[in-house]
Order: C-alpha cells, then sequence, then structure tokens
C-alpha cells in the first residue's frame, strides 16, 4: 500500500485501529510524545506527521509535532517512529473496571 504509517509501526500492529494510545519518538533527538484518540491510528499519526512535514502551515502551528520539528529541526526532514502503548484505551478502561469492581466485592 501506500500508507505512510504501516511501514513505521512495529510489525503485526493494524493502523486501523480505534481508540489507540500510543507514543511517538523522534529519532533525531529522542523526545517523545505520548497521544490519544478516538479515531483511528492511521488517521491520528497521518496528521501528526503532516504537523512535522508542514510546521508552518498556519492551520498547524500550535500543534506539538510542529511546533517540536519547528524549534528544534526546522528545514529537517521528520524521522519519527510509533508505538502502539494500547490497543482500544475503552476495552482497557472496561477491563480495567471489572477488575477493580471485582476486587472490592471479593477482597483478600
Amino acid at each position: 500500500t501506500n500508507c505512510g504509517i504501516c511501514p513505521k509501526l512495529p510489525e503485526g500492529v493494524n493502523c486501523a485501529i480505534m481508540y489507540p494510545v500510543y507514543r511517538i519518538t523522534c529519532n533525531i533527538c529522542k523526545q517523545q510524545y505520548v497521544g490519544e484518540s478516538s479515531r483511528s491510528l492511521h488517521d491520528r499519526l497521518t496528521e501528526h506527521l503532516w504537523y512535522a512535514t508542514h510546521p508552518e502551515t498556519t492551520s498547524n502551528r500550535d500543534e506539538a509535532m510542529a511546533v517540536h520539528h519547528r524549534q528544534y529541526h526546522n528545514g529537517v526532514t521528520p524521522n519519527s517512529s510509533f508505538e502502539l502503548l494500547i490497543i482500544n484505551r475503552i476495552q482497557f478502561y472496561v477491563k480495567f473496571m471489572k477488575r477493580i469492581t471485582y476486587l472490592m466485592k471479593n477482597p483478600r
């Protein structure tokens, strides 16, 4: 495919997943950004990549990736890697709350 995101993800990670929690690492300076989205991983990471690639665009100026690249790597092609931290934060939260509820009803 022509996906600019999938080749940057670890093997086996599907960029179409919804409600991801993810980490972006700047491979130039190793600074990291952690984010979450209610949209697909692909859509959100594509936006971040766009902001880093076009940091001077007026609508992008205040976005974290645009600010980072403008301040630290102005004129340098972005080089980032992406990591999925939680596949689906809603499912994670539901499972977490079920476990807490169980533990509260069944103290040791």
